[in-house]
């Protein structure tokens, strides 16, 4: 599995009454799908599946958007 598909599982794990319309690019946020508790719970969710830490410069809400920009600050961190 990609960084992004891994992502995704995560979502759809935190969010299953949203699977139907989760893709890589939705606005998590703005569809209702992550609030502020499900990020806390993203983030720790994230830390733990990439062995990664996020440190506060990270935890800016356009780093968790989408998949897709979660996918990339994973990549970065992973370097």
């Amino acid at each position: 599995m990609t960084n992004e598909e891994n992502i995704l599982q995560i979502v759809f794990d935190l969010a299953p009454e949203h699977k139907a319309k989760i893709t890589a690019d939705t606005d998590l946020f703005a569809a209702g799908i992550i609030d502020s508790f499900g990020m806390l719970n993203l983030l720790s969710a994230i830390e733990d599946a990439f062995g990664v830490a996020i440190a506060d410069d990270d935890l800016d809400q356009n780093n968790f958007r989408s998949v897709t920009s979660i996918a990339a600050l994973v990549a970065r961190l992973k370097q």
